[in-house]
């Protein structure tokens, strides 16, 4: 089954999926929003009473991978770590939102829950004008929080390994405490569970991405470039750990909020919500597309 706005890599699982709109394409796999077969069949039943909300709640996302060489074992078995650390830690509620669990894969794909409408990080930080330095930092901390998860509470620990902006997708239907957002790691391809034992990479390495990716990649923000020599000269040299990093940008943050002008920050949260309604509006036009909507 397949809907007739897309055509999917020939390894996509047509039995199970159906494929609904590009979600996006990187170097090892191209992921698509997609529904169940049952789903999609009872939504074409249903196309005069379908309505839009509706169908994203269906949606997953499919990554489907390019070489055949791949494997999705090391992403499959970090999202079961996942999994079970979310399921055995529930006192920490939102982290069930912050990772896209994989709920069905095979040698060459795998499915996890859609954040729909699919916009990262990098979007919001480059192509949105106006972000407020107030909004990053909280971005930050809730950046670091998601991995002290996955590096220290989940069991065994887990490291992502590669992640950045584009690995990081906003997910409008959960806001943070700013009211923006809240982030979604996603690709866990080349993660590593017990990452004490495995000796690939420095069990701090997600930690020192998450540092570069905020002070050092982010240059829209020049106020973070002196952020980063004033208050971490050198982050790893004094071996912070998460709490502290944490503790020192919510300090900053505090600082920054008392001299922020909280329209600067609706106004931005504004533009976002126009971004994300153009990435809605293409949504809309696959369901359309796929004979879902009238």
């Amino acid at each position: 089954m397949s809907s007739s706005s897309i055509q999917p890599l020939p390894s996509f699982p047509l039995n199970v999926y159906t494929p609904i709109a590009e979600a996006g394409d990187g170097m090892f796999g191209v992921v698509y929003f997609s529904m169940r077969n049952s789903d999609y069949a009872l939504a074409q039943q249903n196309k005069s009473t379908n309505t839009y909300e509706e169908l994203k709640s269906k949606l997953l996302t499919v990554k489907v991978l390019k070489h055949t060489a791949s494997s999705v074992y090391s992403e499959v078995m970090a999202n079961l770590e996942l999994r079970e650390a979310v399921t055995n830690f529930g006192h920490y509620g939102h982290h069930t939102d912050a990772f896209a669990l994989v709920e069905n894969a095979h040698l060459s794909w795998l499915a996890t829950r859609a954040v729909v409408p699919g916009m990262m990080l990098d979007e919001l930080v480059e192509r949105i004008q106006g972000l407020p330095l107030a909004v990053l930092l909280q971005y930050f901390i809730d950046a670091v929080e998601i991995v002290r998860f996955i590096n220290k509470v989940a069991n065994p620990p887990i490291l992502h390994g590669d992640v950045h902006g584009r690995n990081i997708l906003l997910d409008p239907s959960k806001p943070n405490v700013l009211g923006m957002p809240s982030l979604v790691l996603i690709d866990f391809s080349t993660s590593r569970a017990d990452v004490a034992q495995s000796g690939v990479h420095h069990p701090r390495l997600d930690l020192q991405n998450v540092f570069n990716r905020f002070t050092a990649d982010m240059d829209c923000c020049a106020d973070l470039k002196q952020f980063r020599t004033t208050d971490f000269p050198e982050l790893f040299e004094f071996d912070l750990s998460h709490d502290e990093l944490k503790r020192r940008i919510q300090k900053r943050l505090d600082d920054v909020l008392t001299e922020t002008d909280p329209s600067s920050i609706e106004t931005f949260k504004q533009r976002v919500e126009a971004a994300t309604a153009e990435k809605d509006n293409a949504l809309l036009l696959a369901f359309r597309e796929a004979g879902l909507l009238e």
